[in-house]
């Protein structure tokens, strides 16, 4: 059902008046109810319907799918015209992503999906999410309900949830006016409404301790994890030190030395879908740096580059890529996402022994960015040292911003001549993929 998000993303916390406890804190539940202008509206006639959102904190990315009888009701323009998209509410306005605003009418369908950009923290209060109307095609009983629901805020949090559908015409149907669950006092409209209900529960959850106020919330992004402990870089978790990629051998409980790290949702979430590995003697060692031989690896696998049958790469030093890295550096520059080191004498380096740094690797992001969504905009840069930035990572690290790629550190630095650690690497790929698959 959530083609848009990745499937590490799509638990959600449901249902009633629940709150949902994390170490050292408690997010409240958001509301999301349906209302319409008039449930007892007759055939032929126009009635507004909002799904508003209410009780709501850093909300980031929304996902909505809807569900209503086609054969009762058709959304239409206020003319009475139909139409194939939703109206869009007050709660995602500026600098943001629509990734699906789709009514199918012959299904009687609403699928819609949006995410703020940028390392900026999501909105709270109370807002609508979608504005539409329909017209009643039969004075017939006709829910229109939530057939899915996940929100998210900038931390990567499933939001807890509660709320109700609306049914219009209610006593045609034959049966009590409330029908079981509803509630009267659910937005004070007399209608009758219908509990959300059969949600999956979110079995993953983010196991992170880290208080996120002590972070640079204000520097958030859809995909986010922490930044207070290094930049925001992917890299790949093959072996460092030029050994070969070590074989899978963590255990269900994950890597020895992540528990209560701060990146270990993201290495957790990439390690289940095989993108990571760890080392031998089960860790991860976030710490330390990536190379661009593991960085291009974890890059390739992620997109799904398929690798060249010999991998052979026209840099000069060509004989010296490591085995495990060879066919993913040959798919990488034939798809344009590496190009290399022009040296003096016209010959170009792969150098994937070499340390990733954030500028570097900025200019990499982008370039899958723009490859995925066209020509970017780069956003204004509040980094401190944003003077010290080289000039050919300047706009790159703008667009991979724009996008809420990147972020800086508490300090509002960006240190672009910083290494990249492998949980850094794995936090940025998170974000890369959810990025991508809200395409």
């Amino acid at each position: 059902m959530r083609s848009k998000l990745n499937s590490f993303l799509r638990g959600v916390f449901l249902l009633g008046l629940l709150i949902f406890i994390t170490p050292g804190r408690v997010l409240a539940v958001t509301r999301v109810d349906i209302f319409a202008s008039d449930i007892t509206a007759k055939t032929g006639e126009i009635i507004s319907v909002d799904v508003a959102a209410s009780d709501f904190s850093n909300l980031y990315s929304a996902e909505l799918h809807l569900q209503y009888d086609p054969a009762i009701l058709l959304a239409v323009d206020e003319d009475g015209n139909t139409v194939t998209k939703a109206g869009e509410g007050d709660i995602f306005t500026a600098n943001k992503f629509v990734a699906e605003n789709l009514i199918s009418p012959e299904e009687g369908k609403v699928d819609y999906a949006v995410t703020f950009l940028g390392g900026i923290n999501g909105r709270s209060g109370e807002g609508i999410l979608l504005k539409m109307k329909f017209k009643i095609l039969k004075e017939e009983s006709a829910a229109i309900q939530f057939a899915d629901l996940l929100l998210l805020n900038n931390l990567l949090d499933s939001i807890p949830l509660a709320g109700n559908s609306v049914v219009i015409n209610p006593d045609s149907a034959g049966g009590s006016e409330n029908e079981p669950g509803s509630s009267d006092s659910n937005g004070g409209d007399g209608s009758t409404q219908e509990p959300i209900e059969n949600f999956p529960a979110d079995t993953g959850g983010n196991t992170s301790t880290t208080d996120p106020d002590i972070i640079d919330s204000s520097r958030r992004s859809t995909i986010t994890g922490s930044e207070s402990q290094g930049g925001d870089t992917p890299g790949d978790t093959a072996a460092e030190n030029g050994s070969n990629e070590i074989a899978d051998t963590a255990t269900a409980r994950g890597f020895t030395d992540m528990q209560g790290h701060w990146a270990q949702e993201a290495v957790d979430a990439l390690f289940r879908q095989e993108l990571i590995n760890g080392y031998e003697d089960g860790t991860f060692k976030p710490d330390n740096y990536i190379s661009r031989a593991e960085i291009v690896v974890l890059l390739a696998r992620g997109l799904g580059l398929a690798g060249a049958a010999d991998g052979r790469t026209l840099f000069t030093d060509d004989p010296v890529i490591p085995d495990w890295a060879r066919r993913y550096v040959a798919a990488a520059l034939r798809d344009g996402l590496i190009k290399g080191y022009e040296q003096a004498d016209g010959s170009c380096l792969f150098a994937g022994e070499r340390f990733v740094s954030r500028g570097e690797y900025a200019v990499l992001l982008a370039r899958i960015l723009e490859k995925n969504f066209g020509n970017l905009h780069p956003a204004q840069l509040f980094f401190t040292d944003a003077d010290a930035i080289p000039d050919w990572a300047i706009d790159a690290v703008g667009i991979a911003l724009a996008g809420g790629i990147i972020e800086g550190y508490e300090d509002d630095s960006f240190r672009a001549s910083g290494n990249v650690s492998r949980a850094e690497a794995a936090v940025i790929l998170k974000r890369v993929l959810y990025v991508i698959e809200l395409k």
